[in-house]
């Protein structure tokens, strides 16, 4: 199989799953391992998303590549002026558009490869 192939099916894969991933991220459903699990999945979270918030300039131009549902699409937001997000699954972009509902947040289809 040719590199062109993997990355093809790489995204028809989160195509694919799109409106499970949140489910995933948030431990929940059938993602859902138990309270301690979970405790530590989310101390984990709260540690990169100090960092990330560290690193997002106030008032600058962010660009988010592979931003798909929208859960750091929504923190970029809160801190930049603008954020072009950009991934290769529709299906993902509207799911963080609706999360997200910022007027400062453009959004693109795109395989970044």
């Amino acid at each position: 199989m040719d590199d062109r192939q993997i990355l093809q099916d790489q995204i028809s894969y989160y195509r694919a799953r799109a409106a499970e991933y949140d489910e995933w991220f948030l431990r929940q459903g059938r993602y859902d391992r138990g309270p301690e699990h979970r405790a530590a999945w989310f101390t984990e979270i709260a540690k990169v998303e100090a960092a990330a918030t560290a690193a997002i300039p106030d008032e600058g131009d962010v660009l988010e590549l592979a931003c798909g549902t929208g859960l750091w699409t929504q923190l970029l937001a809160r801190h930049a002026s603008s954020v072009v997000a950009v991934d290769a699954s529709p299906e993902a972009i509207v799911l963080n558009a609706e999360r997200v509902c910022a007027q400062t947040v453009r959004y693109v289809a795109a395989d970044i490869f």
